[in-house]
């Protein structure tokens, strides 16, 4: 979304609340539109994107809310949680809700599956997939029969409830998220990205502030017939300030670098998994308990976060972290179960410094393939 479009919307919320005056004074509504210029006029000199809150996210989380998905209940923004309980309240034991809590305990649709099915639908004249949607864009665990019926009825809850009259009301609260968290935006350098990578993702990339997922952070992607994707980063909201208002701290870069990673390694990994996947289940049997706790239940999620968290490791070893700091990177993905990292981020070492044979990260790739099926999953602790 560009600058002057981000601008336009969150002025168009804060205009078309319909109980504009129940909500706030008008002197609250000047702070709160100096407050979007001042921090969009800084930040669009230098920025390469910026944030969104968007509609289709609010709506999921909110529904799996209601359905009491616990990585969904949570009152980071004890305000807006309240508005959401007291105005949802008539449709808790709809058929939507049930449906959902019913997907939730027994599919396993929960955490980043949610978020599958939110960057795949479009919300027009009324809600439905994208056209042109490859099978494979939506989660699995969603069941094609399901995902119809499912999106079925989210489109009637969608119009009984007033759902866009409700995400407008709101926002002044997501125009604060916005501007709040644009502030960061000037601390990645993107620029590193695509030298890095040797060239472009493989969409538009789009970085959306989520107010109601507990605090979760997803890399999603809509894939297409055509091979066109759309990457999403969907940061969550942890932290207000006294006011109550969204705020964010200078550690969440580490996240955007995380997430938007994520749009330039799953393509890679899709590409030649087949090759990695016999010696990847291996390995991921090895951390299975550890990696299921974080929810990154396959082999294939362990490999796209492997080579994302890999990558992170190179920016900021460009960047001059410092070694404390990368030694503890290290060692905290170990921790979490991707035992392989030190093998990776030297593979990585070993691609830029051998640019002229390798243009882009895609032509390494047989490389990391080589590494990574060389290991011995019988080892604890690989590097041994």
């Amino acid at each position: 979304m560009s600058s002057l479009r981000l601008f336009y919307v969150s002025l168009k919320h804060l205009i078309n609340c319909n109980f504009w005056n129940k909500l706030i004074k008008m002197q609250t509504f000047l702070s709160t539109l100096i407050l979007v210029i001042i921090t969009l006029s800084g930040v669009c000199q230098k920025a390469t994107m910026l944030p969104s809150v968007d509609e289709r996210m609010e709506l999921l989380s909110i529904v799996f809310r209601l359905a009491g998905a616990k990585e969904y209940v949570n009152n980071k923004i004890p305000g807006y949680t309240g508005d959401i309980d007291r105005y949802f309240a008539p449709y808790k034991d709809s058929e939507l809700v049930n449906f959902t809590r019913k997907l939730w305990q027994t599919n396993g649709v929960s955490f980043d599956a949610v978020m599958s099915m939110a960057v795949n639908i479009e919300i027009k004249d009324g809600i439905r997939f994208k056209e042109g949607l490859s099978d494979e864009s939506l989660d699995d665990r969603w069941g094609q029969k399901s995902a119809k019926k499912f999106v079925k009825l989210l489109n009637g809850f969608y119009t009984d409830s007033k759902f866009h009259e409700f995400f407008l009301s709101h926002g002044p609260l997501y125009a604060i998220a916005q501007a709040n968290f644009s502030k960061l935006i000037n601390l990645v350098d993107f620029t590193w990205f695509q030298s890095f990578y040797g060239g472009s993702p493989g969409g538009d990339f789009h970085l959306v502030v989520s107010l109601t997922n507990g605090g979760c952070n997803y890399g999603m992607k809509a894939k297409f017939k055509d091979g066109k994707e759309e990457p999403y980063a969907i940061i969550g909201t942890w932290k207000t300030d006294s006011l109550g208002q969204p705020v964010y701290s200078n550690n969440v870069t580490e996240t955007i670098i995380h997430e938007y990673n994520h749009s330039f390694c799953n393509p890679l990994v899709d590409g030649c998994f087949k090759e990695m996947e016999p010696m990847a289940e291996k390995l991921y049997r090895k951390s299975s308990k550890i990696l299921q706790k974080q929810a990154y239940g396959t082999a294939k999620t362990m490999t796209y976060e492997i080579l994302v968290r890999s990558c992170v490791i190179r920016y900021y070893q460009e960047k001059n972290a410092g070694d404390g700091k990368i030694k503890s990177m290290l060692l905290t993905e170990k921790s979490k179960g991707f035992l392989w990292i030190d093998e990776l981020v030297s593979a990585l070492s070993a691609y830029e410094h051998n640019r002229d044979k390798y243009p882009a990260l895609k032509d390494f790739m047989p490389e990391i393939v080589k590494v990574q099926n060389g290991l011995n999953p019988d080892l604890s602790d690989q590097g041994k």
